[in-house]
């Protein structure tokens, strides 16, 4: 396959006919599971099956090495994941008790966190998941896209790419609010892959959005705040805004390095 539309286009269908297959094979009710072992031993198994193909039709039918996806991880990608893990479990905790305390939800640490054996063992295997989960999307939707498409202009890349990522989760709903959350969050994920060079470093903001989101705030078996009640829609995206202008910061303190810089770099010829 020389043309990488068609590539594109070709690792989509793959994706959507593993997941559809997975659908049909009663696999979601292993997802949907409030069982965490069970959630995260599925979210494991399901995102590995996904990322595997991603990696493997590169390698095979793009014929190119898996490196040049972008796999590294220095110091200041070390430092970046962690400043970004820690900013947005603390924004997110300081928000929610600001909501607790004008009376909009309820709000509250656990006291007895740790009573419970099984809360360390559920929280890494549900971490796990959706770190994989994490990374899975990236390479598909931000390390394969670039390689190639790394002809095209920034403008072109962030668009092109964002409607790839939005397309890809209508079928968990197709309100105007949740593609604006989409097509944000794939352009900011976007923008922190090409200046940073690594798709682990965008895969750690990634991994925390959706960790938080669905099992550290709530009632789940993990969850550091127990919430009670649910906020209007506002306040998810005043969230979701914070967490996008707390990530474009992090971006320019941590990597100074241009976009053009980057794809410049992605065109120069793989050495054998």
């Amino acid at each position: 396959m020389k043309n990488p539309y068609v590539r594109v286009i070709t690792i989509n269908i793959i994706q959507i006919f593993i997941l559809g297959l997975m659908f049909v094979l009663g696999f979601d009710q292993y997802i949907q599971s409030t069982n965490l072992y069970i959630f995260g031993i599925a979210g494991i198994g399901g995102s590995v099956i996904c990322l595997s193909s991603t990696l493997l039709f590169y390698k095979f039918v793009d014929k190119q090495p898996l490196y040049t996806l972008g796999f590294g991880f220095k110091r200041k990608h070390v430092l970046f994941s962690l400043s970004s893990i820690l900013s947005t479990v603390g924004m997110y905790l300081l928000y929610y008790m600001a909501l607790s305390k004008n009376g909009i939800v309820t709000a509250q640490f656990s006291g007895d966190y740790f009573s419970n054996a099984h809360v360390i063992p559920m929280f890494i295997i549900t971490a796990l998941a959706w770190f994989l989960v994490g990374l899975n999307e990236e390479v598909a939707y931000r390390g394969y896209f670039v390689a190639n498409f790394k002809h095209l202009s920034t403008g072109k890349l962030f668009f092109i790419s964002s409607v790839l990522f939005t397309a890809s989760h209508v079928y968990k709903g197709f309100s105007i609010p949740f593609i604006f959350v989409l097509v944000s969050s794939g352009m900011t994920m976007l923008y922190i892959y090409l200046k940073s060079g690594s798709l682990l470093a965008a895969s750690f903001p990634h991994f925390i959005y959706d960790f938080l989101d669905n099992q550290l705030l709530g009632n789940s078996d993990i969850s550091i705040l127990q919430i009670d009640g649910r906020p209007s829609d506002i306040h998810f995206f005043i969230l979701h805004l914070l967490f996008i202008v707390i990530h474009i910061i992090l971006v320019r303190v941590f990597f100074r390095q241009r976009i053009n810089v980057r794809l410049e770099k992605l065109n120069e010829p793989i050495q054998s």
